[in-house]
C-alpha cells in the first residue's frame, strides 16, 4: 500500500515524531509531504534513514501549486491512501481535490488533539468558518483516527463526526 502523509512542516513536534516512527517501522510505502516547511529537523532525520520526504516550502496563497505537486506525487507513486495529520482547513481543500482527481483514493483524517483546539483561533469571526471546514473534512473522510477517547468524544460532540468512522489509536 502506498500512503501519502500530509504535514504542515517536518520540523520538531509530536505529529512529526509520530511520522518519523511510521517511516522507521511501517511496512507500507510511505511518502511524507511537508506543505509549508523546509529544512525541518525531522525531515532531515527521516531522509537520512531512507524515508521519502518532500518539503514543498509553499505559502498559504500557493494553493494551486500545492495541489499540482500533490497530484503529481499521487500519480507518480500510485498513492492509495492520503492521511491528513493536521487540522488546518487548507488540508481538507487539498485532500478533497485529490479525492476528486483520483476516485479510488482513500482519505484518513488524523485527530491529534481535541476538535476545539483545531478550530479555535483568536481572530474574530474566523472560528465559525474554520469549524465548518474542519467538520466537513472529518465527516467526509473514509476513516478518522483519534489519539484518545477524549479526542474521539470531541469529534462527535463538537464536529458531528459519526462515531462509526472514528477509531481510537493511541500514540
Amino acid at each position: 500500500m502506498n500512503v501519502l502523509h500530509l504535514l504542515s512542516t517536518c520540523d520538531i513536534g509530536g505529529v512529526e515524531v509520530l511520522c518519523r516512527d511510521y517511516a522507521l517501522y511501517s511496512t507500507h510505502h510511505n511518502y511524507f509531504v511537508a506543505i509549508w516547511g523546509t529544512n525541518g529537523i525531522v525531515a532531515k532525520e527521516m531522509a537520512e534513514n531512507g524515508a521519502n520526504v518532500v518539503e514543498l516550502g509553499a505559502r498559504k496563497q500557493d494553493a494551486i501549486y500545492i495541489v499540482k505537486q500533490l497530484k503529481a506525487i499521487c500519480k507518480k507513486h500510485q498513492i492509495d491512501v492520503v492521511i491528513a495529520h493536521h487540522g488546518s482547513p487548507y488540508f481538507y481543500f487539498f485532500y478533497f481535490w485529490l479525492k476528486h482527481s483520483f476516485c479510488n483514493l482513500k482519505l484518513i483524517a488524523y485527530a491529534h488533539c481535541n476538535s476545539v483546539d483545531m478550530y479555535k483561533k483568536k481572530t474574530f469571526g474566523g472560528n465559525f468558518l474554520r469549524r465548518k471546514i474542519i467538520s466537513y473534512g472529518f465527516r467526509r473522510a473514509d476513516q478518522v483516527i483519534a489519539i484518545s477517547e477524549s479526542v474521539k468524544a470531541s469529534l462527535y460532540s463538537e464536529l458531528n463526526v459519526p462515531t462509526n468512522t472514528i477509531k481510537t489509536i493511541y500514540n
